[in-house]
């Protein structure tokens, strides 16, 4: 999901309440923040840093290979 607007109108609560809602559905999901994101090479090193970070339910290995703490 993208979300794009003026400041201070809630974007990053709707975010957090979408992210929130899917979560306890089982959907495995990650925040990145693109603001100072300046290239696809540092969109994806944030986006795995994000994953990677996240922590991961069940006994199933993270989704980068990684168990989570």
């Amino acid at each position: 999901m993208v979300l794009a607007g003026p400041r201070r109108i809630g974007k990053s609560t709707v975010a957090e309440e979408a992210l929130r809602r899917l979560g306890r559905e089982g959907v495995y999901s990650a925040r990145v923040d693109l603001f100072y994101t300046a290239s696809l090479e540092e969109l994806s090193t944030r986006l795995l840093m994000a994953i990677r970070q996240k922590p991961h339910r069940g006994d199933s290995p993270c989704p980068l290979g990684q168990q989570a703490a």
